[in-house]
């Protein structure tokens, strides 16, 4: 890997988020971007705490996340109103 930044995707980061340390040290220091798409599986899934959702939305907010197409973001939440809930977007 070259460069400064890094495309993560659902589960590389469900590994940082319960301490892989490879992936630790190889992302140290290097912008982490994230899709849309793997923002809504990391905070949607059934049955998450207050706790991973606190743990999760922190690590978010250090991420850049990329939206896959303009249209998706207010088609999902057509979809499913409590997202925007969700994602703290409301």
């Amino acid at each position: 890997m070259s460069g400064n930044s890094v495309v993560l995707d659902t589960n590389i980061v469900l590994y940082l988020l319960s301490g892989d340390e490879v992936l630790s040290d190889l992302f140290y220091q290097k912008k982490l971007y994230l899709s849309f798409i793997s923002q809504l599986e990391l905070l949607g899934f059934k049955g998450i705490t207050d706790k991973q959702h606190s743990e999760i939305s922190r690590f978010i907010r250090d991420c850049v996340v990329i939206l896959t197409a303009s249209f998706l973001l207010p088609l999902v939440t057509w979809a499913f109103p409590s997202l925007l809930q969700i994602l703290h977007l409301k």
